[in-house]
C-alpha cells in the first residue's frame, strides 16, 4: 500500500510535468513561427530590393507592405482549475485511505502478536531438557 501511495504521488508529479512541458512546447512553437516570419521578411526584402533595382517602372504597391505570416494557433484544452483541484483532492483522499488501511493492517498484526503472547503465557511449553 505504501507503494501504491508513492505511485499516486509519482503519477501526479508526472501529470504536472506533462502539462508544463506541453505549455513550454506551445511557447516554443509560437517563437518558431516568429522566427520564420522574421526570416521571410528578411528574404522578401532582399528580393524586393533587387527587383526594384532591376525595374525600369515603379515597384508595385504591395512591395511596401510588410510580410505577415498566417499563424497556426495552438489551442490546448488545459484542464480547468476545478478539474485539476478535483484530481488532486481525489489523490489526497486515496492516499489518506491507503494510510488508514496501512494503520489498520499494523494494528491487526499487533493484536495478533499480542494474542499469541497471551496464549504462550496461558499455555507455557514444558521445559525440555
Amino acid at each position: 500500500m505504501n507503494e501504491a501511495a508513492r505511485d499516486l504521488s509519482v503519477r501526479r508529479s508526472e501529470y504536472d510535468s506533462l502539462l508544463q512541458g506541453r505549455g513550454r512546447l506551445a511557447q516554443r512553437f509560437t517563437q518558431h513561427q516568429n522566427q520564420i516570419e522574421q526570416a521571410c521578411r528578411a528574404l522578401l526584402e532582399i528580393y524586393r530590393e533587387a527587383n526594384r533595382r532591376a525595374r525600369s517602372s515603379p515597384a508595385p504597391d504591395n512591395f511596401s507592405k510588410a510580410y505577415t505570416m498566417e499563424r497556426i494557433a495552438y489551442v490546448a484544452e488545459e484542464p480547468g482549475s476545478s478539474a485539476r483541484e478535483n484530481l488532486r483532492q481525489m489523490i489526497t483522499e486515496t492516499q489518506e485511505l491507503l494510510g488508514r488501511q496501512i494503520s489498520a493492517i499494523h494494528e491487526a498484526f499487533d493484536n495478533a502478536v499480542r494474542t499469541y503472547r497471551e496464549i504462550d503465557e496461558l499455555l507455557p511449553e514444558k521445559n525440555r531438557g
